[in-house]
């Protein structure tokens, strides 16, 4: 009777060969995991008033980055719907760091003090 070796549950030891897209998904397991109980704000897109009148400077920009993202996604469709949940996923701790600094830059006023 061979000796089998018990599964582990981190990628790691000699129970099979774990490539490094295993360590991602470990780590982003753990992300994910993690800020479902964060007080970080995301955004959702729910305040964006599409009846704002615009320039028509940005208006064609926009559209341009439409259309230029949409070929992006159907040119490798897996990878660029990936990078776009991460940039989400990112998001909302880049903005609440961001929100901290610039908290921290602004002068104290005399009632703060108190």
């Amino acid at each position: 009777m061979g000796c089998q070796q018990e599964p582990t549950i981190l990628p790691i030891g000699s129970y099979g060969d774990h490539a490094v897209t295993d360590w991602i998904a470990l780590i982003l397991t753990i992300y994910a995991g993690a800020t479902m109980f964060a007080t970080v704000p995301f955004r959702s897109g729910k305040d964006i008033n599409i009846h704002r009148s615009v320039p028509i400077q940005v208006g064609v920009t926009v559209i341009l980055c439409a259309l230029l993202l949409f070929y992006a996604v159907l040119s490798n469709p897996p990878l660029m719907l990936f990078l776009a949940f991460l940039a989400y996923g990112v998001s909302g701790y880049v903005a609440w760091i961001w929100k901290r600094i610039r908290r921290a830059q602004e002068p104290k006023r005399q009632q703060d003090l108190f």
